[in-house]
């Protein structure tokens, strides 16, 4: 179910100062004004599949940080322009690298989370992604990047919407004929046999600007659960365990392994149907532990759903 972030940058008009008096040589054309790019962000999340979600809440972390580009045909927008504003969340959303707008269209292009690059007003396009081979649920790293939209002077405010480059693999897992406790503490999916499609390490990258994920090396995802959940003996309404990979071409069926350790026992299976992990989108797997046997249901594959939450408005 969708998750979508909604980014919208506006513009305030430079003041003219008390200090500057008019003059018949002043341009006080509009269309030749620079305006200051600041930013007014809202979430897009349905309450109704929070337990589904990898960021959980309503509105980004306090001092999360995005990185805001601006291009004109592709190049720097202008001489001496920055290629990667930093806007950091607090009580607002500041940066202290304003960027001004002229009469000249640009596009504008943003992702999540801001890293830092050798030089701010060089041009890049990717920017650093790390999946983690062995990490706590819910440590994971959301990457996403904006829908490219078009600003200048004249039109000065924009709604960029931010989507997820990884795709989402969930878990409903639940306990029948099985007498165990059933404390469900770790996962583990990784290829079966010879396919790699399963990548991690700290040399992927994600294009910011259609967030096409690149790199890394054939590994596998160990997630521990945090907390650990105790097994229904029902079929739950929501995910118990998630996390987040890298998109893929089509895997074949029994091409996935999915390891599940209960009470301490390791218990394995295959995806049962062909599958390809789309980014923005949530694959769903409904595990039954039966016995001491696992039985796997196709999964159910569904967008981040978006229903828009109030905006944050900054002044």
């Amino acid at each position: 179910m969708k998750k979508l972030l909604l980014i919208t940058l506006s513009v305030t008009a430079l003041a003219v100062t008390a200090l500057l008096s008019c003059t018949k040589d002043q341009d006080l054309n509009p269309e030749n004004q620079n305006v200051a790019l600041s930013v007014k962000a809202g979430i897009m999340v349905d309450p109704s599949i929070m337990t589904k979600s990898i960021i959980i809440g309503s509105a980004f972390d306090p001092e999360a940080e995005i990185g805001v580009q601006v291009l004109k045909d592709a190049s720097i927008y202008q001489d001496g322009a920055l290629t990667n504003i930093k806007y950091t969340k607090g009580d607002t959303w500041t940066t202290i690298t304003p960027f001004y707008l002229t009469s000249a269209e640009g596009n504008i292009y943003a992702y999540y989370p801001y890293v830092d690059v050798a030089s701010n007003d060089a041009l890049f396009n990717t920017i650093p992604v790390t999946i983690t081979p062995e990490i706590t649920t819910g440590a994971e790293t959301d990457y996403m990047y904006a829908t490219p939209a078009t600003v200048n002077n004249a039109a000065p405010s924009i709604d960029l919407v931010m989507n997820h480059a990884l795709a989402q693999v969930s878990f409903i897992v639940y306990k029948t004929n099985y007498s165990g406790t059933g404390t469900f503490t770790k996962f583990i999916i990784e290829d079966a046999g010879s396919t790699e499609f399963i990548k991690t390490g700290t040399d992927l990258t994600m294009n910011i600007t259609n967030g096409t994920i690149g790199g890394g090396a054939v590994g596998s995802l160990t997630r521990t659960l945090a907390p650990s959940v105790t097994l229904s003996a029902t079929l739950p309404t929501v995910v118990n365990a998630t996390t987040l990979t890298i998109p893929t071409t089509e895997i074949s069926s029994l091409g996935l392994k999915f390891t599940f350790t209960i009470d301490g026992v390791d218990y394995s299976t295959t995806n049962s149907a062909a599958i390809t992990l789309e980014k923005g989108k949530q694959y769903i797997y409904t595990i039954n532990l039966e016995g001491t046997e696992l039985q796997i249901s196709d999964p159910f594959i569904t967008d981040w759903s978006p229903v828009t939450k109030d905006a944050l408005t900054i002044n």
